[in-house]
C-alpha cells in the first residue's frame, strides 16, 4: 500500500512538473500579491508578506462543460518575505511547492502538494492550531470557501509554525 502511494505521488509530481502529454492549456503567470494579516488572526502579531521571487505559473488541464476550471496545475519558485509588523523583523519563507488543484462545482477544492508552502490557519477554521505554517513534503489541503475551513492531511513531511520564529 505504501509503495503504491509513493508510485502514485511520483506520477502526480511528474505530471505537475512536466504538464503531461495532453495538457489542455498553456502555462500562465500567477503572481502572488503582497498581503497583510491582522494581529491574532494567525500569529499574535500583525504579519506582512510579499514575494521576493515569484515565478509561479498555472495551467488548466480540465474544465467542466460550462468552461469552469476542474483541474489545474501550479509550479514555480516562490520566496516570500514575512515581516512582524510591530518589530520590523523579517524572515524568508519558501512557497515553491507544486500543486494539483481539483475544483468541485460547489466552490470547494483540494490541492495535492509536493514541496514547500506557506499557509495561514485561523482558530476554529482548520483541523490544526492557529498559525502561519511552513509545510514541506507531500500533503493535501481541502478548502471550503463558503466557511473558510481548511483541512490539512500530511502524507509525509514537516509542519512548522513560523510565528514562533519571530520571538
Amino acid at each position: 500500500m505504501k509503495r503504491t502511494l509513493i508510485v502514485v505521488l511520483v506520477a502526480v509530481a511528474t505530471l505537475i512538473v512536466t504538464g503531461g502529454p495532453a495538457a489542455a492549456s498553456t502555462w500562465m503567470p500567477a503572481p502572488t500579491p503582497p498581503f497583510d494579516i491582522p494581529a491574532g488572526a494567525v500569529c499574535d502579531f500583525a504579519v506582512h508578506g510579499e514575494p521576493v521571487v515569484d515565478q509561479v505559473k498555472t495551467k488548466v488541464v480540465a474544465t467542466y462543460p460550462d468552461g469552469a476550471k476542474r483541474v489545474e496545475l501550479a509550479k514555480g519558485a516562490l520566496i516570500l518575505r514575512i515581516t512582524d509588523v510591530d518589530t520590523g523583523v523579517a524572515r524568508l519563507a519558501d512557497g515553491s511547492g507544486s500543486g494539483l488543484f481539483k475544483y468541485a462545482q460547489d466552490g470547494s477544492f483540494t490541492v495535492d502538494i509536493v514541496g514547500p508552502l506557506l499557509i495561514g490557519f485561523r482558530e476554529g477554521l482548520s483541523n490544526i492550531s492557529r498559525g502561519l505554517y511552513q509545510l514541506n513534503g507531500v500533503y493535501r489541503i481541502a478548502i471550503q470557501p463558503s466557511t473558510g475551513f481548511k483541512k490539512l492531511t500530511m502524507i509525509h513531511g514537516t509542519v512548522h509554525n513560523v510565528c514562533g520564529d519571530f520571538a
